[in-house]
């Protein structure tokens, strides 16, 4: 049995956009790792708000080992998510280390190595973005897709 490939406009256009440089891979590098960091960076300068809801404080107790314990760290101790600079590190994709990105033609997917980054995702959101921040990615792909 042999496959036979169909011939339509859709993929024609598709073809077309693969060799002229449309690969939906480099619009992945380019344009959402970038915004992505970007993203990522002011979430942790706003402790989440920029994101929409700003993390819960510390309680005090943890605050105050905090401040003795990572005084010498990124953030002194002071910033919420930042003791060693490790996760932020992984999330800001800073250290191939502590991260794998994986790009395909149809999406591009960050997974941190460092092992507590799923606790502390759920006590204080590190992965999730605004509605808008999404919206934005998907228009500029489908403008970027369609320009020639």
């Amino acid at each position: 049995m042999s496959l036979k490939k169909v011939q339509d406009t859709v993929t024609t256009r598709l073809d077309s956009m693969i060799a002229t440089g449309k690969d939906p891979r480099a619009f992945m590098l380019k344009i959402v790792r970038p915004a992505y960091q970007a993203a990522q960076r002011k979430r942790f300068a706003t402790e989440n708000q920029s994101e929409g809801q700003k993390w819960s404080p510390l309680n005090s107790k943890y605050a105050e080992y905090k401040l003795k314990k990572f005084k010498d760290f990124p953030g002194g101790g002071r910033k919420i998510n930042i003791a060693t600079g490790k996760l932020v590190n992984s999330l800001l994709l800073q250290d191939a280390t502590l991260v794998n990105e994986l790009v395909t033609h149809t999406s591009y997917v960050i997974s941190i190595k460092v092992p507590y980054a799923k606790y502390v995702d759920e006590a204080r959101p590190i992965m999730q973005f605004r509605k808008q921040f999404t919206q934005d990615l998907k228009k500029q792909f489908t403008s970027w897709m369609l320009r020639k």
